[in-house]
């Protein structure tokens, strides 16, 4: 049994009812946090359940934020043979007409991770049979995963950092400890929640300076991953070069060659291209194969590549539609599908782990850094890098200006499709939602700026918390 198995369930005995009262109000029973989490194994413990937390719910890091920024943004449909409830809320997501309650468990399920994380980073300071290393490990991790967690809520259901000059507009709850039972806190702008974000990865990666690399784990080199990141979404350009140039010299990890391009998404999960990765193994009631129809059983699949994903990729290249290649085409109950090959079912059906960062992401963040920098050469060098590991046939790109930032995030969407990015590369330069293919009415594109570009708060957590608010539209 591994570590993280060993200590899930002493770790959600201690955690889940402290979110509940926080977003519901619900009366605190659990012992003190003080008391629970008073030595290094405790504490441990609670940071291999954090990770944990990360994938328990199919509506966070386990599903919905693997595809919610596809399916809005366009390159997922739905299977049209699906009748379920859960076709008709996925179908007012694709929309642009989400309601409160559709969304309810992403925002609860990512609340129980931060504050499950806090619990651990304001637990190690008081730590008396740990050495300095080990509380600077665990802190350092601790801190690498509210940043990440942070970055995703706001994300979700904020607007784009871009969206006022200042980033003054309404962000999120941005949490550093867990609350206290009936405490109200408002939502933070959206620039002090990406000054929270930033401020955890710097500590972040000085804790963790010198730890080896673990694609399971924060350690220094994703952490600057990550950050690298945030920066491209508050348009960085110069920290954002800096940091892809340090991730990817010194990273112990490598691209993977043209003939592992689709092999590397079956092989086991490891994943030599991963920087970092949520491990799924605790769970396994659910997987991203039955998403996709990646199954040996008769699970008919929920999502589909679109036909504007589709058309972008040239015969040539392996991330395209064929029998080899990393879209395939599956027939159910006669409607033809087409399936994204990076979610396979694992060996023996073992739960999916999950990938958050790539190391091509690193080369297509500093690929776009530099064309906004007016920087040609070395933005098309990566970009070469990318295109021609994939489809070797590929013609060099040898445009500049407006021009190379458009094939770049082409690119983007080309090499990062069903990975959880379109919408918010498509809202961050302030563009138009604008899909060719669109059959989950009543609406197909959509203007920017759009309310229905952030998701709702929770109706539950609003009324627990009257110091929130909802976003507008809702």
């Amino acid at each position: 049994m591994t570590p993280r198995l060993l200590y899930l369930g002493v770790f959600l005995a201690l955690v889940l009812t402290s979110c509940d009262s926080f977003l519901y109000q619900e009366p605190t029973t659990e012992i003190s946090k003080n008391e629970a989490l008073s030595d290094l194994e405790s504490v441990e413990s609670s940071l291999y359940g954090a990770y944990n937390l990360t994938m328990e719910s199919p509506n966070a890091y386990r599903s919905f934020l693997t595809y919610y920024a596809d399916l809005t943004g366009g390159n997922v449909k739905i299977n049209p043979g699906l009748t379920s409830e859960a076709r008709t809320e996925l179908r007012r997501i694709a929309s642009f007409s989400s309601l409160s309650d559709l969304t309810v468990e992403s925002y609860t399920a990512l609340y129980e991770v931060l504050n499950a994380v806090n619990n651990v980073v304001n637990a190690v300071p008081a730590l008396s049979d740990a050495t300095q290393a080990e509380k600077d490990r665990i802190l350092g991790e601790a801190l690498g995963l509210r940043a990440l967690i942070h970055f995703d809520l706001v994300r979700l259901y904020a607007q784009p950092y871009s969206s006022t000059d200042d980033a003054s507009h309404r962000g999120i709850v941005v949490l550093t400890e867990t609350p206290r039972p009936g405490q109200e806190i408002p939502r933070s702008t959206v620039q002090d929640a990406y000054e929270q974000i930033v401020d955890d990865l710097a500590r972040s990666i000085d804790l963790l300076e010198g730890r080896p690399f673990d694609p399971a784990f924060i350690n220094p080199i994703n952490a600057k991953a990550l950050l690298s990141r945030v920066r491209l979404y508050q348009q960085e350009w110069t920290k954002v070069v800096t940091l892809s140039n340090d991730v990817i010299q010194n990273s112990a990890t490598t691209l993977a060659p043209p003939e592992d391009l689709v092999s590397m998404w079956q092989n086991d999960y490891t994943r030599n291209e991963f920087l970092l990765r949520l491990d799924g193994s605790a769970y396994s009631t659910y997987t991203l194969s039955i998403d996709w129809g990646n199954t040996r059983s008769d699970t008919s699949p929920t999502l589909s590549a679109t036909s504007d994903i589709m058309a972008l990729y040239d015969s040539t290249d392996m991330r395209g539609l064929g029998p080899e290649k990393l879209i395939q085409r599956t027939v159910d109950e006669g409607d033809t599908l087409f399936s994204s090959q990076k979610y396979p079912e694992p060996p023996n059906q073992a739960p999916n782990d999950v990938g958050v960062i790539r190391l091509s992401e690193i080369y297509l963040n500093r690929a776009e850094a530099y064309a906004n920098l007016n920087r040609p050469e070395p933005a098309r060098r990566d970009l070469n890098t990318i295109r021609q590991r994939s489809d070797p046939t590929a013609a060099p790109v040898m445009a500049s200006g407006e021009a190379l930032l458009k094939t770049v995030l082409r690119e983007r969407r080309k090499e990062l499709a069903f990975e959880g990015h379109l919408l918010y590369d498509i809202t961050r330069y302030g563009k138009d939602v604008a899909r060719d293919y669109c059959s989950e009415g009543p609406s197909c594109n959509e203007p920017y700026p759009s309310p229905q570009f952030v998701l709702p708060i929770p109706q539950d957590a609003l009324t627990a918390n009257s110091a929130l608010s909802q976003n507008e539209g809702y």
